[in-house]
């Protein structure tokens, strides 16, 4: 019996965080939406702004991670 090419559906998820600031919360879900096996996983990162007074992550991760800003997101 031939096994089958065909592979099942990605898994889709969606991670929503409020603002990719520089603190713990936003490292984990940058790390968990970034390692997970893209094989089995579709994943997308939504985030809102931080504000002008915090550091924030978000530039550098659009060249990898599939990233949408959301700026009516508030802080």
């Amino acid at each position: 019996m031939a096994k089958s090419t065909v592979k099942p559906n990605k898994v889709k998820i969606m991670r929503v965080i409020a603002r990719l600031n520089v603190g713990g919360p936003a490292i984990h879900t940058i790390l968990l939406t970034d390692r997970l096996n893209n094989d089995s996983f579709e994943t997308k990162l939504v985030s809102g702004t931080v504000s002008a007074e915090e550091g924030e992550r978000t530039i550098h991760l659009t060249f990898w991670l599939s990233l949408v800003l959301a700026p009516e997101m508030l802080y």
